[in-house]
């Protein structure tokens, strides 16, 4: 998903975005007789994007501009988010994460950047995305430091890295127009599927697709039967990284999908590879079925 907004709906009843989000109301009939409104307006793969792009991912020139074809940017974003919340009684700004990569401005700055966009837009809170890891926990760590908003994220368990403890919350209540509300985070991602497969003990199987960090994790050895998909245009990995990982552990099985590039699986994005995500999920449920029964 590129940088543009990716949700923005108004519903008396619960939510489910990014995370989950719940409603501590006292009482049902209260809830009843006066329905609570509820503005959610929800980001995510921003990818450190400051300047405007196009579909395509590329810079928004003059011409693009014209005819109205750029999407996002932090300046655009702001503004647009801004007037939202003037409109809204009752809002919320929350984002599902992969702030990181994507950009020379993540490159130069790891995040730092994010983190101040972030609290100058006025976030509420935001989980953890699978390429919030890609540079190690102290990346992350600084940018939750300099978040002003809360970063939830259920199942991650970081009691073990001193770079994280406790600064990774399992989810965050926040009031807003006199209610209470629950959001609750979870990551999701091909680098934490391979990560988990090698540090946790009891796991019948995983499949991580296309991890970005996983170049950085290839000297991990997965405890458990692992089945890879890469895509052979991707850049994070590379299809040279992709077959590096396959090279140094020879028991686990990758498949590499032609003109796929990262994000295939996702129908949310431009790089949404159907024929790839069709054969990939066969694959994958077949490799369920040998090892689930």
């Amino acid at each position: 998903m590129t940088a543009k907004l990716a949700a923005y709906r108004r519903t008396p009843v619960l939510i489910l975005l990014f995370a989950t989000a719940w409603f501590g109301l006292p009482e049902r009939s209260a809830f009843a007789e006066t329905p609570f409104a509820l503005t959610i307006i929800h980001t995510n793969d921003i990818h450190d994007r400051v300047d405007p792009v196009t579909a395509f991912n590329n810079t928004c020139g003059a011409k693009d501009r014209a005819k109205k074809r750029c999407y996002g940017g932090y300046s655009r974003l702001m503004t647009l988010i801004h007037d939202m919340r003037k409109s809204s009684k009752n809002a919320l700004v929350l984002s599902g994460g992969d702030q990181f990569q994507g950009s020379l401005f993540y490159r130069t700055y790891k995040g730092r950047l994010a983190a101040l966009a972030m609290n100058l837009i006025g976030y509420d809170a935001s989980a953890i995305g699978n390429h919030e890891f890609d540079d190690g926990p102290d990346v992350l760590a600084r940018f939750i430091r300099s978040s002003d908003f809360p970063v939830v994220a259920t199942n991650i368990d970081v009691t073990h890295e001193p770079a994280l403890n406790r600064l990774i919350r399992s989810f965050v209540t926040l009031q807003v127009g006199g209610q209470k509300i629950g959001i609750v985070g979870y990551c999701w991602g091909g680098t934490v599927t391979w990560v988990a497969a090698a540090r946790i003990s009891g796991l019948t199987c995983a499949v991580p697709y296309y991890g970005g960090g996983m170049p950085g994790f290839i000297g991990e050895k997965p405890k458990c039967p692992t089945m890879c998909n890469f895509g052979e245009e991707d850049k994070t990995p590379t299809l040279e990284q992709a077959k590096e990982i396959a090279k140094a552990h020879p028991e686990i099985t990758a498949h590499y999908y032609p003109g796929a590039g990262h994000g295939f699986n996702c129908d949310h994005r431009p790089s949404y590879n159907a024929a790839a995500s069709k054969l990939a999920r066969e694959r994958t449920l077949e490799f369920f079925r040998q090892h689930l029964g």
